[in-house]
């Protein structure tokens, strides 16, 4: 790992623009599952049509796509090369190429705002200020739907994942539990899931939180 990495975000915007399709076809088979069970969890709290930001969406498949056929998607990646793919594989919703940190919205603009494998990518110093971002963004009562890693790593770095370098953040669980609580959020679902990822066991912090 380097010392120091002067620009994760675009470390990672990079990347992801130069393994794109390999990504995808990886994510369908080691996360393929995960999405038709956030749906489901959406379907519980949302009526349809509600407007939902994802934040993070990669090409589109297979959350935002099936995320679109029941509500009003926006997308965001910072990855280029995801949104184009994105636009192709989800017409129905409305993309935009950022980095999610520096987007503005109007207050109350969404019902839901979910966020799958995206927020490990960002420096975990800038959670809260975005968690705070994003519950303006929401409707009261709104939700968010996200998974966190709890490696409690200020920067993890691997020279090559999936043929490019990639970046990772994130606090332990508590640590992100509380940048959360201090954002303004109340946890409706707090739980930690195991994953098997490259026949490696991996646990994640999923959180259904509500403003």
């Amino acid at each position: 790992m380097p010392l120091q990495i002067r620009d994760p975000k675009r470390l990672v915007a990079k990347s992801y623009d130069r393994i794109a399709e390999r990504y995808l076809e990886w994510r369908l088979t080691q996360h393929g599952d995960s999405a038709a069970q956030w749906v489901t969890l959406l379907r519980e709290h949302l009526p349809e049509g509600s407007r939902v930001l994802d934040a993070g969406c990669g090409a589109g498949v297979p959350l935002t796509h099936m995320l679109a056929q029941l509500f009003s998607v926006t997308g965001v990646d910072i990855s280029a090369r995801q949104i184009e793919l994105a636009r192709h594989n989800v017409p129905a919703a409305r993309f935009i190429h950022a980095d999610m940190t520096a987007l503005e919205f109007s207050p109350a603009s969404f019902d839901a705002v979910v966020a799958s494998y995206s927020f490990i990518h960002l420096p975990r110093a800038e959670h809260e200020a975005l968690f705070r971002k994003i519950r303006q963004w929401l409707k009261p009562g709104g939700i968010l739907l996200a998974n966190f890693g709890i490696s409690n790593w200020q920067e993890d770095y691997e020279e090559d994942w999936l043929g490019a370098p990639m970046f990772w953040s994130s606090f332990d669980a508590d640590g992100e539990r509380a940048a959360l609580r201090s954002a303004g959020f109340n946890c409706a679902i707090d739980r930690i899931e195991t994953e098997i990822e490259d026949d490696r066991q991996l646990r994640w912090l999923l959180i259904l939180a509500h403003t």
